[in-house]
């Protein structure tokens, strides 16, 4: 995890002093991308082939298509809801809503990606048995929730106070967006 971090930063700041620009922050995308790739190749020994069991592929590729349609529909959202509120409200309003929504959201991603991580590899395992799957699903969710609820209780009871303190006073206006 860390190490195409470090790819894309390294590659971002030197291609920002060789001049490139706004480009530097494409290169350091490319370059995080290409890290991952480069290790997930040499350091899994799994290489792809053709299933020889379609059988017992096609479960697994539901999964992987239902994962798929959740990634997509998790980008839609949030890629939209600062489009809307621009074209219906405008600039100020996309910035006092980007500030809440990654105040609220960035609390929560920090649980949630290495949950996740092992709730979809473990899960996965779980797929021919529905009732340990079950299981596995209830005791994440519980996991999650246990976790979350209370900084999310926190944030939309006492919103000005996070906000000021994580951004300062002057992003006060989006302390309601926080609490909401």
């Amino acid at each position: 995890d860390l190490a195409p971090v470090v790819a894309n930063v390294t590659a971002a700041i030197t291609a920002a002093r060789l001049g490139y620009g706004y480009w530097s922050i494409v290169i350091g995308q490319l370059a995080h991308t290409f890290t991952v790739g480069l290790l997930a190749w040499t350091l899994s020994p799994f290489r792809p082939s053709w299933p020889r069991a379609l059988t017992k592929t096609l479960p697994l590729m539901k999964f992987g298509a239902d994962l798929t349609g959740l990634s997509i529909a998790s980008f839609a959202a949030t890629s939209l809801n600062p489009l809307v509120i621009g074209r219906l409200f405008g600039v100020w309003e996309v910035g006092l809503f980007d500030r809440g929504y990654k105040l609220v959201s960035m609390s929560f991603i920090q649980f949630l990606t290495p949950l996740s991580r092992i709730a979809e590899t473990s899960l996965a395992r779980l797929y021919a048995d529905p009732d340990r799957y079950r299981q596995a699903y209830l005791q994440f969710s519980e996991a999650l929730i246990l976790f979350l609820t209370p900084g999310l209780v926190c944030l939309a009871l006492m919103p000005d106070y996070a906000v000021a303190v994580l951004y300062g006073r002057e992003w006060t206006a989006a302390s309601a967006i926080v609490g909401w």
